[in-house]
């Protein structure tokens, strides 16, 4: 799969995340079930992260990278966003007209090149 198609897939998952989210916290009462299905969702995720890597045949990329480094890249900001949400009690996502598209189209894609950085230079899961 290619860098572009790997992309567009990765924001699949995140607005899937966030739609599961808006789902939990307008239609389930129970504070626990919320967590236990936002935590089932997101593990879902995880072998789909994998599935699209584009770095399996790339030699330059540990294993490990794929396998913890990109579900980390990938889900995130939709977890850190969840937890922010569900810790304060906002069942009511507060400015989600804002808050949504600003964390998929700016702070998701910050996040995913800031992760790479941190995992070429201080991890050393990626070398050159």
């Amino acid at each position: 799969m290619g860098f572009y198609a790997y992309i567009s897939v990765a924001f699949c998952l995140i607005g899937f995340l966030y739609v599961l989210k808006a789902f939990l916290f307008r239609k389930v009462k129970s504070s626990w079930l919320v967590l236990a299905c936002f935590c089932f969702g997101v593990a879902l995720m995880v072998p789909i992260t994998w599935l699209i890597a584009a770095d399996w045949d790339n030699p330059h990329v540990f294993r490990i990278a794929i396998w913890i480094g990109d579900p980390i890249g990938v889900l995130a900001v939709p977890c850190v966003s969840f937890l922010v949400d569900f810790l304060r009690g906002r069942r009511d996502m507060g400015q989600w007209q804002v808050r949504v598209p600003l964390e998929m189209l700016v702070l998701a894609p910050v996040w995913f090149y800031l992760w790479m950085w941190i995992q070429f230079l201080c991890l050393g899961w990626v070398w050159v």
